[in-house]
């Protein structure tokens, strides 16, 4: 019996040593780098690596989106450091973060998809809020891009 328990322990113990493996899931933000590097690799293109000034500075742009229900660019400027920069917005109903649904309909515009293929990024940030915007729930994305 005392065998057959510190199999069960051994067993249990193993069983919480790849936990932090499993309960360590992309954020969203990541999991939109890896869809656009998906769509760079299509293209040809290397991939951009996650930036945290660029994350943080694309979740402060989604959120004074949503506060002063205004979907546009210039509301804040280029965060510091960055040679190259580009920014693509996108804004959709409800609460959901809806990646792959933003990577296509930015694919589709010329000009964000002239943004997110222009071969001189090598980073990106990508950030998300949602909220009330216009009377309605609505989540909003912002990509920004950069070479330093």
């Amino acid at each position: 019996m005392r065998r057959v328990f510190l199999c069960f322990a051994f067993l249990l113990a193993c069983s919480f040593l790849t936990l932090p493996s499993l309960a360590v899931a992309a954020s969203p933000s990541q999991k939109m780098v890896n869809k656009v590097n998906h769509a760079r690799a299509q293209h040809g293109l290397s991939p951009v690596r996650m930036s945290r000034a660029l994350t943080r500075s694309s979740f402060r742009y989604s959120r004074r989106v949503m506060s002063r229900d205004y979907f546009a660019h210039g509301l804040q400027a280029r965060p510091s450091g960055f040679n190259v920069f580009g920014e693509v917005l996108e804004l959709h109903g409800g609460r959901h973060v809806r990646i792959g649904f933003t990577v296509r309909a930015w694919l589709r515009s010329p000009g964000h998809r002239a943004v997110l293929l222009h071969p001189g990024f090598n980073v990106m940030g990508a950030g998300y809020r949602r909220g009330r915007f216009g009377g309605r729930r609505r989540t909003t994305w912002t990509a920004q891009f950069g070479r330093r």
